[in-house]
């Protein structure tokens, strides 16, 4: 069953509201969280035909596309600082797509989610050169998603809203527990790994753009060359044809001369009707 819209900020706003009572505390995933959760989507959303496993999987789908398009929005104003706020964030939609081989289409999630701690695992909206430039995958001991999956190219009618069935595999390597598992966090990702990933992808594709530029400008001076080379050729056209034409009208003006002369108009007239120079 496709999910709407307004279903996923229904459940967004659930999930923000019972995990922001202290009563959880940082106890977010397990059994009477989750039914909390589903008891407020119910009542305040109302989302009465989901069940408390759609909307714990919903979340689950939410949350690693949510953390990944963070990182790319992070990096995308690292590395454009001065661009406006759609423009960083088309980067970062372009960069995703790259990335994971499908379009980001949770933005009405992400706007609500972005900014709590457990879908902002990105960089820091000022990261400092050691964070940025010298992480170690080795460093990391935790697996990290590599499976790519097939690219969407999404319709009017599914755009925010894939099929529930896919939950399972786009969440992984996010796991769904036991629901007294009250401890246990879905996502098993580490982190810093997580970072680590997103900022080797985005340093390929920012190399790919670089090269590409570098050869766009290399066409460019070529092209710029060639106009120089052309203008040049022309030019010396232009004056062979002019020098030309002086040849041609002197040569008419000397038979000319030479007609008067045998018909016997004095020299005089004739200097005055064709002068010389």
């Amino acid at each position: 069953m496709l999910w709407e819209v307004d279903e996923d900020l229904a459940v967004c706003k659930a999930w923000l509201a019972v995990a922001e009572d202290p009563n959880f505390g940082r106890t977010r995933w397990g059994r009477e969280f989750w039914h909390a959760v589903t008891r407020k989507c119910h009542t305040e959303g109302g989302l009465t035909r989901r069940s408390l496993s759609s909307i714990r999987s919903r979340i689950g789908l939410i949350q690693p596309i949510v953390t990944d398009f963070n990182c790319c929005v992070a990096a995308a104003t690292h590395y454009h600082a001065s661009a406006g706020y759609e423009a960083i964030l088309q980067i970062a939609r372009e960069a995703y797509a790259k990335i994971r081989a499908k379009p980001f289409t949770m933005r009405h999630c992400w706007e609500l989610l972005r900014h709590h701690e457990d879908f902002a695992e990105s960089f820091s909206s000022d990261p400092d050169a050691s964070e940025l430039e010298f992480l170690d995958p080795n460093d990391f001991d935790m697996p990290v998603r590599t499976t790519r999956s097939k690219a969407v190219h999404p319709t009017p009618s599914s755009i925010g809203h894939e099929a529930e069935h896919d939950a399972e595999e786009q969440c992984r390597p996010a796991r769904r527990v036991d629901e007294s598992d009250s401890d246990q966090e879905i996502l098993r990702v580490n982190p810093r790994k997580r970072k680590a990933t997103m900022f080797e992808s985005w340093q390929e594709m920012t190399a790919t753009y670089a090269a590409v530029e570098k050869r766009r400008l290399v066409y460019e001076e070529k092209r710029y060359d060639v106009a120089v080379s052309r203008s040049t050729l022309e030019a010396e056209r232009l004056q062979r044809e002019i020098i030309k034409q002086s040849v041609e009208a002197a040569k008419k003006k000397a038979l000319a001369r030479k007609g008067l002369r045998d018909a016997g108009v004095p020299e005089n007239e004739i200097n005055a009707l064709l002068p010389l120079n």
